[in-house]
């Protein structure tokens, strides 16, 4: 599921919060590990536009941000966990 679809089904839900999640690419389609991940509160949205406008603001944020930690060399997979130092 992508785009609006996503945020149509988690209107659809009645989901209090969303956002976006930056992961590791592996066989399966968002089944990588966790990099970074953000929250906004969605409880008074009233349209999945309305959601999407709100992550869209924070996905402008946190790409950058890992990109940036991976460039620093601050992106580090100790056992199972993916810490951003």
């Amino acid at each position: 599921m992508y785009g609006l679809n996503v945020h149509k089904a988690v209107f659809d839900s009645s989901a209090k919060v969303s956002g976006p999640t930056v992961h590791f690419v592996d066989e399966t389609f968002d089944t990588g590990k966790i990099i970074a991940q953000r929250c906004v509160d969605i409880s008074d949205a009233a349209s999945p536009e309305e959601i999407a406008g709100r992550v869209l603001k924070l996905e402008h944020e946190i790409l950058p941000f890992v990109i940036k930690k991976f460039a620093e060399g601050k992106v580090i997979v100790v056992d199972k966990r993916v810490i951003v130092v």
